[in-house]
Protein backbone atom coordinates (compact mmCIF):
# COMPACT_ATOMS: atom_id res chain seq x y z
CA UNK A 1 0.00 0.00 0.00
CA UNK A 2 1.51 3.21 -1.05
CA UNK A 3 1.17 6.50 1.30
CA UNK A 4 1.56 10.52 0.32
CA UNK A 5 4.39 11.43 3.29
CA UNK A 6 3.08 14.53 3.58
CA UNK A 7 -0.53 16.49 4.38
CA UNK A 8 -0.94 19.79 4.19
CA UNK A 9 -4.25 19.65 6.18
CA UNK A 10 -2.15 18.33 9.60
CA UNK A 11 -3.04 19.94 13.02
CA UNK A 12 0.22 21.22 14.66
CA UNK A 13 -0.91 21.39 18.59
CA UNK A 14 1.61 22.42 21.58
CA UNK A 15 1.84 19.76 24.44
CA UNK A 16 -0.81 19.72 26.58
CA UNK A 17 1.58 18.21 29.30
CA UNK A 18 4.30 20.13 31.34
CA UNK A 19 7.65 18.73 31.19
CA UNK A 20 10.11 19.63 34.31
CA UNK A 21 13.23 18.48 35.82
CA UNK A 22 13.89 16.18 38.43
CA UNK A 23 14.61 18.16 41.89
CA UNK A 24 18.63 18.00 42.83
CA UNK A 25 18.60 15.17 45.49
CA UNK A 26 16.54 12.62 43.15
CA UNK A 27 18.52 13.73 40.03
CA UNK A 28 21.64 13.06 42.50
CA UNK A 29 20.30 9.45 43.57
CA UNK A 30 19.48 8.43 39.71
CA UNK A 31 23.03 9.83 38.35
CA UNK A 32 24.80 7.40 41.11
CA UNK A 33 23.75 4.33 39.77
CA UNK A 34 24.21 5.23 35.90
CA UNK A 35 27.07 6.07 34.48
CA UNK A 36 26.20 6.24 30.88
CA UNK A 37 26.11 9.12 28.83
CA UNK A 38 22.09 9.98 29.71
CA UNK A 39 22.78 12.87 31.86
CA UNK A 40 19.74 14.95 33.41
CA UNK A 41 15.90 13.49 34.04
CA UNK A 42 12.44 14.88 33.30
CA UNK A 43 9.03 14.37 34.42
CA UNK A 44 6.00 14.93 32.57
CA UNK A 45 2.77 15.30 32.88
CA UNK A 46 0.58 15.08 35.72
CA UNK A 47 2.10 11.59 36.53
CA UNK A 48 5.19 12.29 36.24
CA UNK A 49 6.55 9.92 33.61
CA UNK A 50 10.50 9.30 33.59
CA UNK A 51 12.51 10.25 30.49
CA UNK A 52 15.96 11.18 29.38
CA UNK A 53 16.41 15.16 29.47
CA UNK A 54 17.16 14.97 25.64
CA UNK A 55 13.19 14.63 25.23
CA UNK A 56 12.65 17.54 25.70
CA UNK A 57 14.41 18.38 22.23
CA UNK A 58 12.02 16.48 20.48
CA UNK A 59 9.05 16.27 22.78
CA UNK A 60 6.47 18.31 20.87
CA UNK A 61 7.61 16.80 17.14
CA UNK A 62 6.88 13.12 18.84
CA UNK A 63 3.21 14.56 19.68
CA UNK A 64 2.87 15.63 16.64
CA UNK A 65 4.36 12.82 14.40
CA UNK A 66 1.51 12.68 11.49
CA UNK A 67 -0.65 9.17 12.16
CA UNK A 68 -2.11 7.02 9.06
CA UNK A 69 -5.15 5.51 9.34
CA UNK A 70 -3.29 2.42 9.04
CA UNK A 71 -0.79 2.58 11.42
CA UNK A 72 0.28 0.05 13.85
CA UNK A 73 1.36 1.21 17.31
CA UNK A 74 2.80 -1.28 19.68
CA UNK A 75 2.87 0.23 23.31
CA UNK A 76 5.27 -1.32 26.17
CA UNK A 77 6.66 -0.24 29.31
CA UNK A 78 10.13 -1.83 28.73
CA UNK A 79 11.45 -5.40 28.72
CA UNK A 80 7.74 -6.87 28.27
CA UNK A 81 8.19 -9.12 25.36
CA UNK A 82 8.25 -5.75 22.88
CA UNK A 83 10.82 -6.45 20.12
CA UNK A 84 9.21 -10.14 20.05
CA UNK A 85 5.80 -8.59 19.50
CA UNK A 86 7.35 -6.26 17.11
CA UNK A 87 8.57 -8.80 14.97
CA UNK A 88 5.68 -10.43 14.94
CA UNK A 89 3.24 -7.56 13.69
CA UNK A 90 6.10 -6.93 11.15
CA UNK A 91 5.90 -10.24 9.89
CA UNK A 92 2.44 -10.33 9.59
CA UNK A 93 2.08 -7.13 7.90
CA UNK A 94 4.59 -7.92 5.53
CA UNK A 95 3.81 -11.45 3.96
CA UNK A 96 5.99 -13.28 6.40
CA UNK A 97 9.26 -11.83 4.48
CA UNK A 98 11.83 -13.88 6.61
CA UNK A 99 14.49 -12.72 4.24
CA UNK A 100 13.71 -9.04 4.95
CA UNK A 101 13.61 -10.11 9.06
CA UNK A 102 16.92 -11.30 9.15
CA UNK A 103 18.80 -9.17 7.04
CA UNK A 104 17.62 -5.69 7.69
CA UNK A 105 17.67 -4.06 11.26
CA UNK A 106 14.42 -3.74 13.47
CA UNK A 107 14.94 -0.63 14.06
CA UNK A 108 14.45 0.53 9.81
CA UNK A 109 11.60 -1.97 8.95
CA UNK A 110 9.59 -0.87 12.28
CA UNK A 111 10.69 2.75 13.92
CA UNK A 112 11.21 3.08 17.79
CA UNK A 113 9.57 6.20 17.83
CA UNK A 114 11.80 7.78 20.52
CA UNK A 115 14.88 6.27 20.12
CA UNK A 116 16.34 9.98 18.95
CA UNK A 117 16.11 11.01 22.80
CA UNK A 118 18.47 8.32 23.93
CA UNK A 119 21.59 8.66 21.73
CA UNK A 120 24.10 11.06 22.92
CA UNK A 121 27.47 11.73 22.66
CA UNK A 122 29.76 9.10 21.45
CA UNK A 123 26.45 7.03 20.74
CA UNK A 124 25.70 8.05 18.13
CA UNK A 125 28.08 6.55 15.98
CA UNK A 126 26.60 3.95 17.67
CA UNK A 127 22.94 5.01 16.26
CA UNK A 128 24.36 5.54 12.70
CA UNK A 129 25.95 1.98 12.89
CA UNK A 130 22.64 0.13 14.61
CA UNK A 131 19.62 2.56 13.79
CA UNK A 132 19.84 4.78 10.61
CA UNK A 133 18.25 6.53 10.20
CA UNK A 134 16.17 8.37 13.12
CA UNK A 135 12.21 7.25 13.63
CA UNK A 136 11.69 10.73 13.12
CA UNK A 137 13.02 11.10 9.76
CA UNK A 138 12.06 7.93 8.94
CA UNK A 139 8.61 7.72 9.69
CA UNK A 140 7.77 10.56 6.79
CA UNK A 141 9.34 8.76 4.27
CA UNK A 142 7.91 5.43 4.61
CA UNK A 143 5.36 3.87 1.99
CA UNK A 144 4.75 0.64 3.74
CA UNK A 145 2.52 0.05 6.46
CA UNK A 146 3.91 1.59 9.40
CA UNK A 147 5.47 -0.65 12.78
CA UNK A 148 5.70 1.91 15.78
CA UNK A 149 7.37 0.52 18.82
CA UNK A 150 7.19 2.55 21.90
CA UNK A 151 7.73 3.07 25.40
CA UNK A 152 5.92 5.83 26.04
CA UNK A 153 2.37 5.37 27.72
CA UNK A 154 -0.75 6.18 25.87
CA UNK A 155 -1.44 8.96 26.85
CA UNK A 156 2.12 10.74 25.19
CA UNK A 157 1.47 8.82 21.90
CA UNK A 158 0.83 11.30 18.88
CA UNK A 159 -2.62 13.52 19.11
CA UNK A 160 -4.29 12.18 16.09
CA UNK A 161 -3.07 8.35 16.50
CA UNK A 162 -6.39 7.70 18.56
CA UNK A 163 -8.18 9.97 16.37
CA UNK A 164 -7.37 8.59 12.99
CA UNK A 165 -8.07 4.79 14.85
CA UNK A 166 -4.40 3.57 14.45
CA UNK A 167 -4.07 0.33 15.74
CA UNK A 168 -2.37 0.17 19.21
CA UNK A 169 -0.94 -3.03 20.38
CA UNK A 170 -0.27 -3.02 24.47
CA UNK A 171 1.66 -5.64 25.56
CA UNK A 172 1.93 -5.82 29.95
CA UNK A 173 4.27 -8.23 31.88
CA UNK A 174 4.59 -9.43 34.90
CA UNK A 175 6.48 -6.68 37.20
CA UNK A 176 8.15 -9.76 39.23
CA UNK A 177 9.62 -10.74 35.62
CA UNK A 178 9.81 -6.86 34.57
CA UNK A 179 12.39 -5.38 36.78
CA UNK A 180 14.77 -8.54 36.52
CA UNK A 181 14.68 -8.65 32.95
CA UNK A 182 15.17 -4.50 33.08
CA UNK A 183 17.66 -4.61 35.34
CA UNK A 184 20.00 -6.94 33.32
CA UNK A 185 19.23 -4.67 30.21
CA UNK A 186 19.80 -1.12 31.90
CA UNK A 187 23.79 -2.19 32.04
CA UNK A 188 23.92 -1.73 28.49
CA UNK A 189 26.05 1.09 27.32
CA UNK A 190 23.41 3.69 27.08
CA UNK A 191 22.31 3.63 30.55
CA UNK A 192 25.69 1.59 32.39
CA UNK A 193 23.52 0.94 35.65
CA UNK A 194 26.18 0.30 38.74
CA UNK A 195 24.07 -1.15 41.72
CA UNK A 196 22.71 -4.43 43.09
CA UNK A 197 19.62 -5.88 42.25
CA UNK A 198 18.18 -4.62 45.85
CA UNK A 199 18.85 -1.27 44.99
CA UNK A 200 18.00 -1.55 41.24
CA UNK A 201 14.51 -2.79 42.78
CA UNK A 202 13.64 0.45 45.36
CA UNK A 203 14.48 2.50 42.10
CA UNK A 204 11.67 0.86 40.42
CA UNK A 205 9.07 0.82 43.14
CA UNK A 206 10.07 4.50 43.61
CA UNK A 207 9.01 5.10 40.09
CA UNK A 208 12.63 6.41 39.15
CA UNK A 209 13.83 4.82 36.19
CA UNK A 210 12.99 5.76 32.52
CA UNK A 211 9.48 5.38 30.97
CA UNK A 212 8.13 4.65 34.76
CA UNK A 213 5.63 4.75 36.52
CA UNK A 214 4.84 0.95 35.49
CA UNK A 215 2.11 0.59 37.24
CA UNK A 216 0.86 3.53 35.79
CA UNK A 217 2.18 3.15 32.43
CA UNK A 218 0.09 -0.56 32.46
CA UNK A 219 -2.84 0.89 33.83
CA UNK A 220 -3.13 3.56 31.08
CA UNK A 221 -3.24 0.77 28.50
CA UNK A 222 -5.48 -1.03 30.44
CA UNK A 223 -8.40 1.32 30.63
CA UNK A 224 -8.24 1.50 26.74
CA UNK A 225 -8.68 -2.58 26.39
CA UNK A 226 -12.12 -2.71 25.18
CA UNK A 227 -11.45 0.15 22.84
CA UNK A 228 -12.19 -1.39 19.01
CA UNK A 229 -8.89 -0.24 17.91
CA UNK A 230 -6.80 -1.62 20.73
CA UNK A 231 -5.59 -4.94 21.46
CA UNK A 232 -4.27 -5.67 24.84
CA UNK A 233 -2.26 -8.26 25.75
CA UNK A 234 0.04 -10.34 28.42
CA UNK A 235 3.61 -11.39 27.47
CA UNK A 236 2.46 -14.61 29.66
CA UNK A 237 -0.32 -15.70 27.22
CA UNK A 238 2.38 -14.97 24.13
CA UNK A 239 4.40 -17.41 25.70
CA UNK A 240 2.24 -20.06 26.86
CA UNK A 241 0.17 -20.25 23.63
CA UNK A 242 2.21 -18.68 20.92
CA UNK A 243 0.34 -19.91 18.37
CA UNK A 244 -3.12 -18.50 19.17
CA UNK A 245 -1.91 -15.33 19.96
CA UNK A 246 -0.55 -15.17 16.78
CA UNK A 247 -3.95 -15.73 15.19
CA UNK A 248 -5.46 -13.19 17.68
CA UNK A 249 -2.92 -10.49 16.30
CA UNK A 250 -3.03 -11.14 13.07
CA UNK A 251 -7.41 -11.28 13.11
CA UNK A 252 -6.33 -7.73 14.77
CA UNK A 253 -4.06 -6.65 12.10
CA UNK A 254 -6.16 -7.82 9.32
CA UNK A 255 -3.77 -9.73 7.75
CA UNK A 256 -4.19 -13.08 7.08
CA UNK A 257 -2.14 -16.26 8.76
CA UNK A 258 -2.82 -19.41 7.13
CA UNK A 259 -2.39 -22.34 9.26
CA UNK A 260 0.40 -23.98 7.20
CA UNK A 261 2.25 -20.29 7.60
CA UNK A 262 2.75 -20.81 11.34
CA UNK A 263 4.94 -23.67 11.89
CA UNK A 264 7.77 -21.58 10.40
CA UNK A 265 6.67 -18.44 11.84
CA UNK A 266 6.23 -20.00 15.72
CA UNK A 267 10.23 -21.81 14.93
CA UNK A 268 11.58 -17.86 13.30
CA UNK A 269 10.39 -16.62 16.98
CA UNK A 270 11.48 -19.35 18.72
CA UNK A 271 13.77 -17.68 21.63
CA UNK A 272 16.90 -19.27 20.36
CA UNK A 273 16.80 -18.51 17.12
CA UNK A 274 15.64 -15.27 17.44
CA UNK A 275 18.41 -14.41 20.28
CA UNK A 276 20.74 -15.51 16.75
CA UNK A 277 19.30 -12.67 14.46
CA UNK A 278 21.35 -10.03 14.26
CA UNK A 279 19.05 -7.94 13.16
CA UNK A 280 17.71 -7.99 16.43
CA UNK A 281 19.80 -8.73 19.08
CA UNK A 282 22.07 -5.60 19.03
CA UNK A 283 25.43 -7.54 19.34
CA UNK A 284 27.66 -4.97 18.07
CA UNK A 285 26.39 -2.53 21.12
CA UNK A 286 28.14 -4.87 23.71
CA UNK A 287 31.51 -2.80 22.21
CA UNK A 288 30.10 0.27 23.91
CA UNK A 289 30.07 -1.30 26.75
CA UNK A 290 31.67 -4.09 29.17
CA UNK A 291 31.12 -6.78 25.90
CA UNK A 292 28.72 -8.96 27.96
CA UNK A 293 25.36 -7.05 27.09
CA UNK A 294 22.67 -8.99 24.60
CA UNK A 295 19.63 -7.27 23.88
CA UNK A 296 17.63 -10.01 24.16
CA UNK A 297 18.02 -12.06 27.22
CA UNK A 298 15.51 -15.11 28.84
CA UNK A 299 12.34 -14.61 27.31
CA UNK A 300 10.79 -16.67 30.20
CA UNK A 301 8.09 -16.48 32.76
CA UNK A 302 9.51 -16.39 36.11
CA UNK A 303 12.04 -18.21 37.38
CA UNK A 304 14.63 -15.39 38.50
CA UNK A 305 17.31 -16.24 40.67
CA UNK A 306 17.27 -12.33 41.75
CA UNK A 307 13.91 -12.65 43.09
CA UNK A 308 13.82 -13.04 46.95
CA UNK A 309 10.65 -13.46 48.77
CA UNK A 310 11.14 -10.11 50.17
CA UNK A 311 11.17 -8.02 47.22
CA UNK A 312 8.54 -10.74 45.81
CA UNK A 313 6.22 -9.37 48.73
CA UNK A 314 6.98 -5.73 48.20
CA UNK A 315 6.02 -6.05 44.15
CA UNK A 316 2.52 -8.05 45.55
CA UNK A 317 2.01 -5.54 47.57
CA UNK A 318 2.57 -2.60 44.65
CA UNK A 319 -0.05 -4.91 42.58
CA UNK A 320 -2.52 -4.75 45.02
CA UNK A 321 -2.30 -1.10 45.90
CA UNK A 322 -2.43 0.02 42.04
CA UNK A 323 -4.33 -3.08 39.88
CA UNK A 324 -7.16 -3.83 43.13
CA UNK A 325 -10.78 -3.19 41.90
CA UNK A 326 -9.08 -3.25 38.00
CA UNK A 327 -9.80 -6.50 36.99
CA UNK A 328 -6.58 -6.67 35.91
CA UNK A 329 -4.75 -9.98 36.50
CA UNK A 330 -1.52 -11.29 35.20
CA UNK A 331 -2.10 -14.65 34.16
CA UNK A 332 0.65 -17.61 35.20
CA UNK A 333 1.20 -15.65 38.08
Amino acid sequence: MGHKTSSALQIYKKLPFQIDRVDEVTEKRILSHFKGPLTGTLQVGPDKWMMPKCYLECAEKLYNVEARTDDIYLCTFPRSGTTWTQEMLWLLCNNLDYETAKSENIFVRSPFLEFESFVTGGLKDCNKELTPPAALDLLPQMTCQRVIKTHLPMKLLPHDALSKGCKIVYVARNPKDVVVSLFHFLKNPRFLYEGDFDQFVDLFMDDLLTWSPYFEHVKDGWRHRNDPNVLFLFYEDLVMNLKGSLTSLATFVGHSLNEENIPQLMEHLHIENFKENPTINQKNLAKYGSGKWVHVRRGRIGGNPEMTLEIEGRIDEKIEKHFAGTGLKFPYQ
